[in-house]
Parts: C-alpha cells; structure tokens; sequence
C-alpha cells in the first residue's frame, strides 16, 4: 500500500521522543542538517548554566499563565537545544523550561542540534530574548480592549 504524502509545509507530530517531520517542505525552509525537532521529555533537559536572563516571580507567574492559555504556541516556538557531551542543554526557553516543569508539564517541542559552538549558543540566547519594533498603538487600541492590553502587558507600551 504506498504511503499517503502529507501536504507541503505541515508538520506531521509523531509520539513521544520520535521525530517531528517537515514534509516536503521546501529547501530554504528546510531545518539545517543538524537539527531535528522533537518532543522531548522535560527530565531529559537541562537549563543552561550561562544564560543571561532571569525572571521575577510576578512575570514567572504570568508566563505559566501565559502557556495554560494557550499551550500550543510552544509548537510554534520551541525550545533551542543543544545535545553535547551527552545530556541536552536548553540555551533558549529556559524561562519556558521552568515555567513548564513547575507546572508539571511533561514534553515539550524542542530543536535539538549536536554540539554547536558556544559562541553560537550565546548569540541565539540573545536573540531569542531581543524585541525589535515598535508598537503600533492605534492599531493595538482598535484591536484590543484596554483590559486584554493590561492582560498581555507588552513591553514598552503606553496608552
């Protein structure tokens, strides 16, 4: 029975510690050839003992919060991992990593690449965490009441 082709640009979610596969993606949107996506057991990652951010109690909570709402954003942005010298070390989500465990979550969707460079770990940190822009405040007040504003409470906004 030949096998049934899943449409260009879908992710085909596979159980637990296997692949998550891009079919018939195209070449410029491929992963890199290093990279593999999975969901991974949050037991098996470590946060990275270099990263330079940290996080207020207050913003911990609203980041739980944050992902009970909606939980699926985290297969729209997974965790950066790098499996080196035998264990895989999260360098970017791991505000997300601990938010994630302290409320009991099991997996999480992860990039996970074979040992990459320190200096590229950094760089990607860093990146992660940048905010380019600016906000558009008329569009935000037309789209948003002020009560789901103040709910969301962007960065560098002022009605």
């Amino acid at each position: 029975m030949p096998k049934k082709k899943t449409p260009a640009g879908t992710v085909k979610i596979i159980p637990k510690g296997k692949e998550l596969a891009m079919a018939e993606t195209p070449p410029e949107q491929k992963l890199e050839a290093n990279m593999r996506a999975v969901l991974m057991p949050l037991d098996q990652l470590e946060k990275w003992d270099k990263n330079p951010r940290n996080i207020k109690e207050a913003d911990f909570k609203k980041l739980q919060a944050s992902l009970v709402k909606n939980p699926g954003f985290m297969q729209k942005r997974p965790l950066l991992v790098n499996h080196t010298k035998g264990k895989f070390v999260v360098y970017a989500g791991n505000m997300r990593l601990s938010a994630m465990k302290a409320m009991g979550w099991k997996e999480a969707p992860c990039i996970i690449e074979k040992d990459i460079p320190k200096a590229r770990m950094h760089e990607e940190a860093l990146k992660d965490n940048i905010e380019y822009g600016q906000w558009d405040m008329d569009l935000l007040s037309e789209n948003f009441s002020e009560a789901e504003l103040k709910e969301m409470q962007l960065p560098d906004r002022e009605m």
